[in-house]
């Protein structure tokens, strides 16, 4: 089924006439086809470039950015969810990689130990440990590249790296360093470290910021070395997300459009200026579980400062039916407020003018969905 099935025409059969109507296979049934496109999983358009933290692979873009659930399917039917500027890999482009992550790019394996010996790394069994909260393991076998990410982590609570050879043959490691109440990441590049079979590599990271990585070449403890980073990039990083909003309300509605009301959330928590507001109508009570499959509005203004007052006018709303709104503030580093509270309103029904005429002789007008004669 990998190119799908063709179907004739149904009302002549014998004709042989090809109408085109090709049933498309599932995705586990279409390696190798004109429908390999459907093994991409994730939400389209949420390619990034991003070098680090990628699933899965782009072979001319480089790789997409993002988490590999839930199936491509689910995000098919409804188009507006495509349109969900919130992406994977926004504070990559930014910061230069913005999550805790190592990366080893050689013959080894890779593990990470937290401050209370929780492990994620690949067992000898083969299996995954991802015990560390917020950790992923990632592998490339054709990239030959093994990465650890700890979403949302920081170097304060303290990390223990490791790295073992598996064969022969030069290593190089990266790591992403980030320090949230210092306002910046570090980026570590260790580069050309040889390694064998029975070559360990451990380092300390932590709030020390202390980069040496110890080298033992044969995993006895007889020839450890210091390795100290043959590179770091520190990028200044803004982790301060916009103030969510609490005072949206509908101020005015009309028969196909609403008026909205709200304070400026600002940039960072009530300071500054946010550089965009994601803002969303549904006909259904907004949650963040339906958020991205509210419709998003369109054309809206640039936010004004902390503290002033926005009116925002949504057009092209049905009459008579009641909507319901919220939204988001961006920052100029991809960071997005956490979701408003929830305003709803009724669109008017539209007065409807008939050619009766009163006892004054002049047109009427009847209001509602009724004209009484």
């Amino acid at each position: 089924m990998g190119d799908g099935i063709t179907l004739n025409d149904p009302g002549n059969p014998s004709s042989g006439k090809n109408t085109s109507v090709t049933v498309i296979p599932e995705a586990e049934q279409s390696f190798g086809g004109s429908f390999e496109w459907l093994q991409y999983q994730g939400l389209w358009g949420e390619f990034t470039g991003a070098w680090l933290g990628a699933h899965h692979i782009d072979a001319v873009g480089g790789e997409r950015d993002g988490a590999d659930s839930p199936p491509t399917q689910a995000y098919w039917t409804n188009a507006f969810a495509w349109n969900n500027i919130k992406c994977d890999g926004c504070e990559d482009e930014a910061g230069q990689g913005t999550e805790m992550e190592w990366t080893a790019l050689s013959p080894v394996d890779i593990h990470l130990y937290d401050s209370q010996g929780r492990h994620t790394g690949k067992n000898p069994d083969g299996s995954i440990d991802e015990e560390i909260p917020g950790s992923e393991y990632l592998e490339y076998p054709d990239l030959h590249r093994k990465s650890i990410i700890v979403h949302g982590g920081d170097i304060d609570p303290g990390y223990r790296f490791e790295v073992t050879g598996n064969g022969s043959g030069s290593v190089d490691l990266i790591v992403t360093a980030p320090d949230r109440p210092g306002g910046s990441v570090d980026t570590l590049y260790y580069n050309g470290i040889e390694v064998n079979p029975q070559t360990r590599i451990s380092m300390n990271l932590d709030s020390a910021k202390n980069y040496n990585a110890a080298v033992d070449a044969y995993g006895d403890g007889s020839s450890v070395t210091g390795k100290a980073p043959d590179s770091i990039i520190t990028n200044s990083v803004d982790f301060t997300p916009p103030a969510p909003v609490g005072d949206l309300a509908v101020s005015d509605t009309g028969s196909g459009s609403a008026t909205l009301t709200f304070t400026a959330p600002g940039d960072d928590i009530g300071v500054g200026t946010a550089t965009a507001y994601d803002l969303r109508y549904s006909t259904e009570p907004i949650t963040e579980e339906n958020w991205q499959d509210a419709v998003p509005a369109s054309s809206l203004p640039d936010p004004l400062a902390a503290g002033s007052g926005e009116t925002l006018t949504i057009d092209g709303l049905a009459a008579g039916t009641t909507y319901y709104f919220a939204l988001e503030a961006m920052d100029e580093s991809g960071l997005f407020s956490p979701l408003s509270n929830v305003a709803s309103g009724t669109t008017t029904i539209p007065e409807l003018t008939c050619p009766c005429r009163g006892s004054t002789g002049q047109a009427g007008t009847a209001t509602g969905p009724t004209i009484s004669r």
